[in-house]
Order: structure tokens, then sequence, then C-alpha cells
């Protein structure tokens, strides 16, 4: 529910995502947490968390929507779809603060007073990285779980899975993407990745274990 500015309980909202903001662990952890208070309090349909490569483009790594839209998480943009001047904000607070002033809708006209609350900066939050595999799901891995009903009629699928890696190194996963949708390849991307396994540590060095990484698994017609 959208939080009036005229509410008193927006102190109670602030001070309460700072504090989430201030204990994540991670980017992803981060990420999913501004976009969920973002949305509590300007009431958007979406807010999304992008992430840039130094070529411009942008994945999207975190989302909080309303349930009857479609998920875009994961979803991967060229430099050309995102706004020029997006990206260049990444790091400078100036740019972000102008960017965000052309872009926003005008302000609601209030009567309450403003408020300026003052809250420590969260910490330094370690940058992404990626797993090593020692093992993947193979093409027959990927044919023994082609859905049925997919299968029948030469459709192809990806589905995109956002997993936690175990202290046993295996994944845990969920579907935050299926496409198309209706024909079981959410439930057999879960199949497939049961068959893969991290290796201990990450490709900067840190243990694995704990960790999130997104997959896409695209089944094909044989």
């Amino acid at each position: 529910q959208r939080i009036s500015l005229e509410n008193p309980q927006l102190m109670a909202h602030v001070d309460e995502s700072v504090k989430l903001f201030s204990a994540a662990s991670t980017i992803g952890v981060l990420a999913d947490a501004v976009v969920r208070r973002f949305r509590d309090l300007v009431g958007y349909d979406r807010v999304m968390v992008y992430r840039f490569d130094p070529d411009g483009h942008g994945k999207i790594i975190a989302e909080a929507r309303d349930p009857r839209l479609d998920s875009l998480l994961g979803h991967h943009y060229p430099s050309t779809d995102i706004p020029q001047r997006a990206p260049a904000t990444v790091g400078d607070p100036e740019a972000a603060s102008a960017f965000l002033r052309e872009v926003a809708p005008p302000p609601i006209a209030t009567t309450a007073p403003v408020v300026t609350p003052t809250v420590a900066a969260p910490p330094a939050v370690r940058a992404p990285s990626r797993p090593r595999w020692a093992q993947r799901a193979s093409a027959r891995d990927l044919t023994a779980a082609y859905p049925e009903a997919a299968a029948r009629r030469s459709m192809e699928g990806r589905v995109v899975l956002d997993c936690l890696i175990g202290a046993d190194l295996a994944i845990r996963c969920r579907a935050t993407s299926e496409t198309p949708g209706g024909y079981g390849f959410a439930a057999a991307a879960l199949r497939v990745a049961q068959k893969y396994r991290a290796q201990p540590t990450m490709e900067d060095g840190r243990p694995a274990a704990g960790e999130r990484t997104t997959i896409a698994i695209s089944f094909k017609p044989g």
C-alpha cells in the first residue's frame, strides 16, 4: 500500500528501510530490498534495479511488481533501449540526482512539512561474482526433461532461474520467468538444475556456499 507524505508512518518506513539496506550482505540482497521498499513508498506498478556492463547494456537484477504484470527479472536490454544518461549516473550522486529530476513525474502538492531524515550510509556491498561449475546439465539431461506437451508441438522454451548455492554446493532454485508459459518448461528447468554443482569458490575466490546466481535454461526440440 502506498504511503503518503502526510502519513505518520513515513519515518518508520524510512527507518526500517535503512536497517534492511544496512544489513544487506550482497548486491542482490540490497537490490531486492530497495525495489520492495521503494514500491511500498511510491506505489508504482513496477520498480526495477538494473546492473550495467562497461558497454552500457543493462540487466534487471531485482524487481518488485504488481502480480498482474509479467516478470522481467533477469532480462537483458541493449544500451540503445536505455536512456543514454542512465548508465552514466552510476557512482555519481550529482548526475543521478539531475537525471531523476528530468525523468521523474511532477511532485504532488502537499501541505505536510518537509522532513529530511539524517541516516547513516549503508556499508559497502561486495561486487557480484559468478560461480565456477564443477558439473552442469548435459544435452541428454535437457532432452530427458523436455516437457511432453511442448515436444508434441515442437516448441522452444526458455526459463530463468534464481538459485542459491547450498553448503553441499548443489543449487536450490525458483523460476523467475518462463517463456512460453503453460507447457511445463519451468518444472523441467528445475529438474535440470538438480544436475548442477558449484566448485567451492566463486570466480573472485570467495566461498560459493550461500551465494546466489541466475541461470537461463533453453529447451529446443531435437
